[in-house]
Order: structure tokens, then C-alpha cells, then sequence
């Protein structure tokens, strides 16, 4: 075991880089549970939140609200895009579903694999009565 060096015990709580490879793998893992968890995006401006992640890395810098919604999500929404139309592109049986009692409409795919897949195409907010000619408005 060795004694670390003055350099070293400074640099230990130093923020990582914005830039780094770390920094960014940090922040996909944020984005990453706000979408997969349906969190609102403000949960990094929680103080609780902030505290654990603090506490469990204190070189992490969370992104702000602002770089989450405008930089990371839009980013994130495009790549889950492009690989959506290549699947959908492949498919060899879809079945579009909707249902307006909950907020998980999904489209159903096969994979020429024979693997089955699930995807949220539109979600859209109703005001109107739910009736059939509603409904069917776009």
C-alpha cells in the first residue's frame, strides 16, 4: 500500500471533465433512468437526488435540467429513432394498437428473428369525450 501524493488527494473530488468519457457515460445513465423510470426530467435538481449522487461520486457534476431536455434527450430521441425505422423496416408482421386508458400505447413488431418487440410510436393528450369519432382524429 502506498501514500498517495498531495497532487492526487487534491485532484480526488475534482469534477470530471466535461469533455470525459466518464462524464458522458454518467450522464447517459442519468438520461438512461428519467426515460426508462419515467422520472421528471427536474429530478437532477432535486436536493435528495443530488445529495446520493453527490455522496456516490463526488467528481460527477450532474447535467442541469436544461442540458438534459435540449442536449441529451434530443440526442438520445434521435439515435432510439433511426434504430426504430431500421427495425420497423425489417419486420415481417406489425400490429398497431391504441388505448386511451393508459399512457403505454405500443406498436408490436416480429424481427425476421422471429423476436417479438414492443415500441411507443405516438402518445397523444385526449381532451375530448372518448368516443369512436374522437378517436379517430388525428
Amino acid at each position: 500500500m502506498t501514500q498517495s501524493t498531495l497532487a492526487s488527494a487534491l485532484d480526488r473530488n475534482k469534477p470530471y471533465p466535461r469533455d470525459s468519457a466518464r462524464k458522458r457515460e454518467l450522464d447517459q445513465l442519468v438520461l438512461r433512468m428519467v426515460t426508462r423510470d419515467l422520472q421528471p426530467i427536474s429530478v437532477v435538481e432535486n436536493e435528495g437526488f443530488r445529495d446520493i449522487m453527490k455522496n456516490m461520486n463526488p467528481k460527477y457534476e450532474l447535467p442541469n435540467r436544461k442540458k438534459l431536455a435540449n442536449e441529451l434527450l434530443v440526442a438520445r430521441y434521435k439515435e432510439v429513432k433511426a434504430q426504430l425505422k431500421a427495425e420497423l423496416f425489417t419486420a415481417t408482421d406489425v400490429c398497431a394498437t391504441t388505448d386511451i386508458w393508459t399512457s403505454r400505447q405500443a406498436s408490436h413488431y416480429i424481427l425476421h428473428s422471429w423476436e417479438l418487440r414492443s415500441a411507443v410510436l405516438a402518445t397523444t393528450k385526449m381532451t375530448d369525450d372518448h368516443t369512436a369519432s374522437n378517436i379517430v382524429q388525428p
